[in-house]
């Protein structure tokens, strides 16, 4: 479906969000059929059911280029700076 949870401010979820996430669903599923859950997605205005209200997490779509892109970094060593700067310069 090429969707992703990450914390509000974009970085990758770590295993507590994830949990927490994962443990309110079943809050969400009361009382049939994900009732709480629709009711909090209705009142919030980005939509968000009660476990990412909690775990301060966001679902984003994702393309599927950028899933299959690598970053390759350069082989070649650090270069000094042209010219030393004092503490208080830099």
């Amino acid at each position: 479906m090429n969707i992703k949870v990450l914390h509000e401010l974009g970085t990758p979820v770590d295993w507590s969000a994830s949990m927490i996430r994962n443990l309110l669903r079943v809050i969400d599923f009361l009382p049939l059929l994900y009732g709480f859950g629709l009711i909090s997605i209705l009142l919030n205005k980005n939509f968000k059911r009660l476990g990412d209200l909690v775990a301060g997490t966001i679902v984003v779509y994702t393309d599927e280029i950028s899933n299959n892109l690598v970053t390759v970094l350069s082989k070649e060593p650090p270069r000094p700076m042209p010219l030393v700067l004092t503490l208080s310069q830099q």
